[in-house]
Parts: structure tokens; C-alpha cells; sequence
């Protein structure tokens, strides 16, 4: 997926990650439920990498959300 198709805003981005990944694709055994932790994004040469984690994306909505207040 180019780059240029990936969400800009951190609310478009939280959503994507949960369209792309609902749950985790890498459980130990039949029976594991759970979600995923997030994504690593990477350039085709593999010179940039970068993790887009669930947890991080929630950490910063949470704070905007409590600024707001």
C-alpha cells in the first residue's frame, strides 16, 4: 500500500488499524482470542520502519479527550 493511502489524522489512523487488523492474526493456539497489538509499516527498501500500536493511538485520544474537558 503506498504511502500516500495511509490515514493522516490519529482518529483516522486508530480507525484504519482496527479495519486492517480486528484481531490478532499471529495467536499461539486455536482457542487464543484477543486483539492485536498494532502494525509495522515499512518502506518497500526497508530503510524507515515504524510501529502504529493500538495502545499508543488510545493513550493520545485519551489525553485530547481529557484536555477538552
Amino acid at each position: 500500500m503506498p504511502a500516500s493511502s495511509l490515514p493522516s489524522s490519529i482518529e483516522d489512523a486508530y480507525r484504519w488499524l482496527g479495519e486492517v487488523i480486528p484481531a490478532t492474526r499471529v495467536a499461539l493456539d486455536d482457542g487464543a482470542v484477543g486483539g492485536a497489538e498494532g502494525i509495522v509499516l515499512r518502506d518497500a527498501g526497508r530503510r524507515v520502519i515504524a510501529k502504529a500500536r493500538f495502545q499508543d493511538y488510545e493513550r493520545t485520544l485519551n489525553r485530547r479527550s481529557a484536555n477538552r474537558r
